[in-house]
């Protein structure tokens, strides 16, 4: 089964905010979430059980981009890329919890 990889209105303007090989290769390394997204995530614990991550790399730099599998509508939505060093705590700012996926899952388009 081949998965639908969504980004929702952050990750979007964060690619948007990159140069055009770096958007490129960040989102080539995001199709393996096609297959088998949970086999190449990890899911995080604690407040943002439920969500996956998965490592990004660009030019010797750690990303991570968190997201959610919907099952039923065989689609990942993809939340947040940033670095390593800041994603966890722009996750927090971002105060993502099941409801507010509800909204971000009305906010997508398709890659």
């Amino acid at each position: 089964m081949t998965y639908s990889v969504e980004l929702s209105e952050n990750p979007e303007k964060y690619l948007l905010g990159c140069p055009g090989k770096m958007r490129q290769h960040l989102l080539g390394q995001l199709t393996v979430l096609e297959d088998s997204p949970r086999e190449r995530g990890r899911m995080l614990r604690g407040e943002f059980r439920g969500l996956f991550r998965i490592k990004l790399y660009h030019n010797g730099t750690q990303y991570r981009a968190i997201y959610e599998i919907y099952d039923d509508e065989i689609t990942v939505l993809v939340l947040l890329i940033h670095k390593r060093e800041e994603v966890y705590e722009k996750l927090k700012r971002m105060k993502i919890s099941k409801d507010s996926l509800a909204n971000s899952r009305n906010k997508t388009q398709k890659h």
